[in-house]
């Protein structure tokens, strides 16, 4: 199992939801740089940071890392599903 498979596993529904609804934005100055940025609650995003799949950058979305892209692919080739990690 991979480390993206395994944080896969062990995000919340609304993480999921997250990263698999990330968009692409454009480049909109030094303050905005080109990448993938996913909108959430506050909560979620800062969730997502601490698991250091996002960087802070705006005030309603946070860009994802290249972690976070991996993960977000892993989601997106599965279809989101995966199958859960038993709590140890």
């Amino acid at each position: 199992m991979t480390e993206a498979e395994r944080i896969a596993a062990g995000l919340t529904e609304a993480q999921r939801r997250a990263l698999m609804n990330a968009q692409h934005c454009d480049e909109r100055g030094v303050w905005h740089p080109s990448g993938w940025y996913a909108a959430a609650d506050k909560r979620v995003r800062y969730n997502l940071s601490r698991l250091n799949l996002t960087v802070d950058y705006l005030r309603r979305a946070n860009r994802l890392t290249p972690l976070g892209l991996e993960v977000r692919t892993h989601l997106t080739s599965t279809g989101g599903k995966d199958a859960e990690v038993p709590h140890e």
